[in-house]
């Protein structure tokens, strides 16, 4: 080749070599800064513009935030009737609380009719939104997630937490990364959890003491736990009945247990889908439960040996109807599922785990009179799940022999009933 062809190949050589340098580098700049989200927005007035916005509004009022990520010092308050704080959606408008001080939730709701939407909450320290005393109540479109700083008083609690409320719809929100639970509803009356992303929590979804709660066609994966259904005598003023989980994903729910309170900690088992604790009348029909490594579901009275301040509600689970659900692919991995109350059985651990426990006054439940007492596990999917009933009242006796106690039916659960906006806002 002549001394003008080598330069041409060589020149050709170098700028081929730029410009395929220049579109690498020009993609990772691109999806570095499309994974972080848009950069803070520096404007001092707009903290003070929201905060007068908010303490200005009349009932009904509508305020809206604007597209952008913004830092706020302090939590918003919500307590005008019927208020809407919208942003422009969780995957444009950011709302970021590192500078806040103390453990505020960052939007606390208190009063009716109030709707939150369209939001990505950031760095907070405490429970992203907490739902108080009030009615009416629709969250929608929210996003948190794991700090974006590794300083360790911003660890998210809760997502969610919905307190001595009625008629709540949680829809359409990604709630991650919370070190206690997703959702937290306690003491509250009629409540709908719909359509949400409940996942790297370590509880995705927890009711407590809580009447009326439909559970309807949520994700709840990679948590520790997926979903918890407890009493709590100390903090309600009734126990917990009419709990309905229809139409849900429950899988992969294996993560380490990271629970804040020791003594809810003692009740999360990493590895289950769903636990059961003393609580009456819960429908699990029509989900989908997989690879959850020590049970998919777990259904047990509550220990009162240990927690004796629980004998001020019926301790005993009754009134359980397991059916139509899609059972598989765990009990290889129980962990501290292993150890409880002398736990011995072979791997891999059932799909359906049962202790057996009834209260004296139902001792004899195949009885029609205590019909309405039983723990009923049928007409599940393909393949058969693997049941497991402790027979603890019996010492473990008659584990073998008592499947046919819990092969029954129960007539199927009401509706909760939501106020009509709440419904609309649940059909659209």
């Amino acid at each position: 080749m002549s001394y003008a062809g080598r330069t041409r190949a060589k020149i050709f050589f170098n700028l081929t070599f730029l410009a395929v340098a220049f579109c690498i580098c020009g993609f990772v700049a691109y999806s570095l800064l499309r994974d972080r989200g848009p950069d803070v927005t520096i404007n001092a007035d707009f903290q003070q513009q929201l905060l007068e916005k908010i303490r200005n509004a009349k009932p009904g009022a509508r305020i809206d935030v604007p597209a952008g990520k913004f830092e706020l010092s302090t939590n918003l308050l919500l307590r005008t009737e019927g208020v809407t704080l919208a942003g422009a959606g969780a995957d444009r408008t950011y709302l970021s609380f590192l500078a806040m001080e103390g453990k505020q939730p960052a939007i606390q709701v208190d009063a009716d009719g109030i709707t939150v939407s369209g939001l990505n909450l950031l760095d907070v320290p405490s429970s992203a939104i907490l739902i108080s005393t009030s009615n009416d109540i629709l969250v929608q479109d929210i996003e948190t997630n794991a700090p974006t700083t590794s300083r360790e008083r911003l660890a998210l609690s809760y997502g969610v937490v919905v307190r001595r409320s009625s008629n709540v719809l949680l829809r359409h929100n990604s709630l991650l990364a919370s070190r206690n639970s997703g959702v937290l509803v306690l003491d509250s009356d009629d409540v709908m959890i719909k359509d949400n992303q409940l996942k790297t929590n370590t509880i995705g979804l927890q009711l407590v003491s809580s009447r009326s709660v439909d559970v309807l066609s949520n994700n709840i994966s990679y948590n520790s736990m997926g979903v918890l259904i407890s009493e709590s005598p100390a903090e309600a003023s009734k126990p917990a009945k009419n709990t309905r989980l229809l139409k849900n994903t429950v899988t992969f729910n294996n993560r380490n247990n990271m629970f804040s309170s020791a003594e809810i900690a003692q009740l999360v088992f990493a590895g289950v889908g769903l636990q059961i604790v003393g609580v009456d009348k819960v429908e699990v029909v029509d989900n989908v439960f997989r690879r959850n490594d020590a049970s998919n579901i777990v259904v047990f009275s509550n220990d009162t040996s240990n927690f004796p301040e629980l004998i001020a509600f019926d301790p005993y689970a009754e009134g359980i109807y397991i059916a139509n659900n899609a059972l598989s692919e765990s009990g290889m991995a129980p962990g501290n599922l292993a150890t409880w109350r002398g736990i011995t059985l072979n791997l891999p651990y059932p799909d359906v785990l049962y202790d057996g426990v009834i209260a004296p006054t139902n001792a004899d439940s195949i009885n029609r009179k205590n019909a309405r007492a039983r723990v009923c596990v049928s007409n599940n999917k393909k393949p058969e799940p693997r049941i497991v009933n402790l027979d603890l009242d019996n010492y473990f006796g008659g584990r073998s022999r008592l499947i046919d106690r819990i092969t029954c039916s129960h007539r199927r659960l009401p509706a909760t009933m939501l106020t009509p906006r709440l419904i609309d806002a649940a059909l659209g």
